[in-house]
Formats: C-alpha cells, structure tokens, sequence
C-alpha cells in the first residue's frame, strides 16, 4: 500500500492559516507578465512611429515630385518661348515691303503664341512659389 505524503497533496481549500488575499486585478502578474506587457507596447509605439515617418516621407516625395514636374514643364515654355522670339526676329529682320502675307500671318501668329507662353510660365512660377510657402 502506498504512503499518504501530505507534500504531494495539493489542498482544494485555502486552509484558515493563509492569509487573506487583496482584491486587486493585477496581483497575480508576475514580472514576466509585466515585461511581456511592455514588449508588446514598444513594438506597437515602434510600428506607429515607422509608419508615421513613412508618410513624412512620402510627402516629401510628393513635394519633390512636384516640383521637379514644375520646373520641366518650365523649362520647355521656355525653350518654346526663345524659339518663338528667334522666328519673330527672323520675320522682322526683313524689310516690310519685302515681307509676303505668309510672313506677316506668321509674325501675328508667333507673336500671340509668344505672348500666350510668356502668360504660361508666369503663372508656372508663381504655382513654385506656392508650393514653396505651403511647405
């Protein structure tokens, strides 16, 4: 027959010897509860402050993006804007009476594309100084 061992028997019952116990939740964490706790919540601030800082960066991007599309489409109403001045000088060179009808339609023509260009880059740059203060 086997031995009755009492240190192998776990009571079903606190015993009136054990003292009383306070009723608070958070008195059965341990400490590698605690440490658990603040693991999960460092990985959770890191994953919100990494997103955050991809969005800052993705609107520089932007702004960047932006810009760089600005300054090319400058650049090619000017490119248009000097190629229209050199035909208009080549069109005026020529004496008045020499100039045939074609020439003088083509002067009116390049002087209003001109005037419509010069309008355009203006209003270019002043979209760049406003993204520039947005920012």
């Amino acid at each position: 027959m086997p031995e009755d061992n009492d240190s192998n028997v776990i009571p079903l019952l606190p015993n009136d010897n054990d003292e009383p116990k306070a009723n608070s939740r958070f008195e059965n964490i341990s400490l590698v509860g605690i440490g658990s706790i603040i693991t999960a919540l460092s990985i959770i601030v890191g994953a919100v402050l990494t997103i955050e800082s991809r969005y800052v960066r993705a609107d520089e991007y932007h702004f960047a993006q932006a810009s760089t599309e600005l300054k090319i489409e400058e650049q090619a109403h000017q490119q248009r804007k000097w190629l229209l001045e050199d035909r208009i000088q080549d069109i005026e060179i020529k004496q008045p009476n020499v100039r045939t009808d074609i020439d003088n339609a083509r002067l009116e023509r390049y002087k209003r594309e001109l005037s419509d260009t010069e309008r355009t880059i203006r209003s270019i740059q002043k979209e760049q100084r406003e993204i520039k203060r947005s920012r």
